[in-house]
């Protein structure tokens, strides 16, 4: 029978509106590149062309490189700044013949990067270690990207290798000089990079970012923490969308201006990454010997990794269980303590800030780096936010840890595209709903959010508490009100509980010799 013709459609259940994508910015400076500066640019690729768009020895280049080597998948956008003042510059003074054989390494900024090693036999000068450094770090043009470069030797005693930042800017005077090994007969003695001066014209990124929601933002902490937080602290919480996001800066410094510098931020959307400034006789700069921006960029990527749908994460997380191998938005109440960055260098022994040190840090707002107890891996210490009081100065510590932020985040955020989603064209009313219409009232909107309540506590996000007496707590302080019918207002608040993190087990152990 040819009629009458029957359309037969399959509908789901219920269709559920994932969130927003991972979406990361790096702002940073560039130099040499094939493109102008003063511009957004979206979608930076993997195939490296990023290299002779922004430069090869640029800062934003580097921090490309380090984002894309632990996470290709996540977008990336970046903005490309001209750097403006002068280069910092540092020197190595070298003294001596040498007796023996050896060996010493130079590090200039970065450990994994830009290492260079002089082997040394009996009556070799400090001139022709000098000179031989020299060759080496000029002989890398186009072959290793460097932050900082040789600039120029002088025939001694004492022989001096001179150095200068590849960019202009005060950013320059956080890299570090590390010289590792021995040479009998031979003495060294570093001057640590300083002199740089400048920040780029920073007034025009938010213009050029527009409503485009980022995750997480990054750039180099001498461009000043108020560039961050007056950027994203006006999107949090906006109004009838979802822009919230995360600023990562690593500043290196001591211990007390740290501490002074993390205590007066006060923000959800800052965190600070604390790299102990050293200063010795062969060892000037951060004890996690990388450049500070780079530091943030590799946080960024592992950050937004996790938080990234269907993304394998089992190299970068620690938990065994199945499922916490696999990103997404239920990895944002997995604690970030412990995450392996297999390309950041781990800290000398010594070198690392002590517990009672960590704990001072973590209690102005500052997050710390350790060591795995094997000393081969660096590991991610507690993640603070530099948020402290609430809009009325009261001490609140709510959002204290990134998690917090994170898992809050992705509950508003799930909320608002859910609610978005059923309710896109719906009728409402004080009565009864039809129920073959696009129609709902205060009881249908409270029993979804019920719904979607539940559905955070599944195990597919486990971002709230489960079980029946969590699902009580949060029927009872669930309220649905319309506040004008006329308009189509209603009032939703509510309360929910949300997963924590273990942080610390007290482990009390009475030692006895007798079982009586």
């Amino acid at each position: 029978m040819s009629e009458p013709r029957i359309n037969a459609t399959l509908k789901s259940f219920r269709e559920i509106a994932e969130n927003d994508a991972q979406r990361v910015l790096l702002v940073n400076t560039s130099v040499s590149g094939a493109l102008p500066t003063g511009k957004l640019y979206t979608n930076i690729g993997n195939d490296l062309t990023y290299v002779s768009d922004f430069g090869f020895d640029s800062r934003l280049t580097r921090d490309i490189t380090a984002f894309k080597t632990l996470n290709p998948l996540t977008r990336l956008d970046v903005v490309s700044l001209a750097g403006t003042g002068a280069a910092a510059t540092g020197s190595i003074d070298v003294n001596g013949v040498a007796t023996a054989a050896g060996e010493i390494t130079l590090t200039l900024a970065s450990r994994r990067d830009e290492s260079y090693t002089f082997k040394a036999a009996a009556g070799d000068l400090a001139n022709d270690i000098v000179t031989d450094f020299y060759a080496q770090i000029t002989g890398q043009v186009g072959l290793v990207p460097q932050l900082v470069r040789a600039s120029g030797f002088i025939i001694g005693p004492p022989a001096t290798l001179q150095f200068t930042a590849t960019e202009p800017g005060a950013v320059g005077n956080s890299y570090g000089i590390e010289i590792s090994g021995r040479i009998p007969g031979i003495s060294i003695t570093l001057a640590p990079m300083s002199g740089g001066t400048g920040t780029p014209v920073l007034t025009s990124v938010p213009d050029l970012l527009g409503d485009t929601r980022y995750q997480t933002v990054v750039a180099p902490y001498e461009f000043g923490a108020g560039f961050l937080t007056g950027l994203l602290d006006p999107r949090f919480n906006v109004a009838n969308n979802i822009l919230d996001g995360v600023g990562l800066m690593t500043i290196t410094d001591t211990l007390a201006n740290i501490t002074i510098a993390a205590a007066a931020q006060d923000s959800t959307s800052l965190v600070l990454f604390a790299n102990k400034k050293i200063t010795e006789t062969l060892y000037a700069g951060p004890h996690v010997m990388e450049a500070g921006h780079v530091v943030s960029a590799s946080v960024a990527a592992i950050r937004s990794l996790r938080l990234t749908e269907g993304a394998n994460i089992s190299s970068i997380v620690v938990a065994t269980q199945s499922s916490d191998q696999i990103g997404g938005a239920a990895i944002a109440g997995l604690p970030y303590a412990n995450t392996p960055y297999v390309n950041l260098p781990t800290i000398d022994a010594g070198k690392g800030w002590t517990l009672a040190e960590e704990m001072q840090l973590n209690a102005a707002g500052a997050a710390v780096f350790t060591n795995s107890r094997s000393g081969t891996v660096l590991l991610q210490g507690r993640v603070v936010s530099t948020y402290k009081t609430d809009v009325l100065g009261a001490p609140d510590e709510t959002f204290k840890f990134l998690n917090a932020v994170d898992v809050s985040s992705a509950i508003r955020e799930f909320y608002f595209d859910q609610l978005k989603l059923r309710f896109a064209q719906s009728r409402l009313t004080l009565g009864d709903v039809e129920p073959n219409r696009a129609m709902t009232n205060p009881q249908g909107i409270a029993a979804f959010c019920v719904l979607l309540y539940q559905r955070l506590g599944s195990p597919d996000f486990v971002l709230v508490q489960a079980g029946a007496q969590s699902i009580n707590f949060y029927k009872s302080n669930l309220n649905v009100k319309v506040l004008d019918l006329a308009i189509g207002s209603v009032q939703v608040s509510m309360k929910v509980l949300l997963v924590s993190q273990l942080r610390s087990i007290e482990l009390p152990i009475e030692v006895t010799f007798t079982t009586f």
